[in-house]
């Protein structure tokens, strides 16, 4: 998760240096891709920070069961990250919690993201400060990116401090893959 996250930012990163045009369609998509890193971030955290007693297939289940909902998965890396990691300062996490997510992973389909804009009033859209309207902006976008960049980072460290990850012999191999196959099947489909 914590790769796919850095995927999803990387895509942000070559897409805005690369573009003359900045539409609606085009920034909404931009804008879920962000909010795809900030949620493949804060499922990372889950299961980097998983509870002494907690199995990775538990822990990968409650990281899964939030879905994409933001607040959800940052609540509950809260309750693990409390006397182990430093999260969000109070101004990103209030704006990533109470204004980026106004914005859903379903905007990513142009239909979807005119008919929320559409709802802004005419004139709170004209002028850009519209419910929607003020977040579908390139300046809005940079905006987030930071905060998920800052996240990112985060999650980053928190790995590379709960996740062991040591060279493997022969036998480590093995005993590796055998872990990794009971995972698959036991989760099965859930993957």
């Amino acid at each position: 998760m914590l790769s796919d996250a850095n995927d999803f930012l990387w895509r942000v990163d070559i897409v805005k240096s690369n573009s003359d045009f900045f539409g609606i369609s085009f920034i909404s998509k931009i804008y879920v891709e962000l909010l795809m890193a900030v949620e493949s971030d804060l499922k990372s955290l889950i299961i980097s920070l998983s509870l002494r007693k907690e199995t990775p297939e538990d822990a990968y289940m409650v990281a899964r069961n939030c879905g994409h909902d933001i607040s959800k998965l940052y609540s509950e890396v809260e309750k693990r990250a409390k006397n182990r990691i430093t999260l969000l300062k109070l101004k990103d996490k209030n704006e990533l919690l109470e204004k980026a997510t106004q914005i859903k992973v379903s905007n990513r389909y142009k239909l979807i993201s005119l008919l929320k804009i559409k709802t802004d009033d005419p004139l709170d859209r004209l002028f850009g400060v519209g419910k929607y309207s003020s977040l579908l902006t390139y300046e809005y976008i940079s905006d987030l990116e930071k905060i998920a960049l800052k996240l990112h980072q985060i999650s980053s460290k928190s790995s590379k401090r709960y996740l062991d990850m040591v060279a493997m012999n022969g036998r480590n191999i093995g005993k590796y893959e055998r872990r990794v196959n009971q995972f698959k099947e036991k989760l099965g489909k859930k993957l």
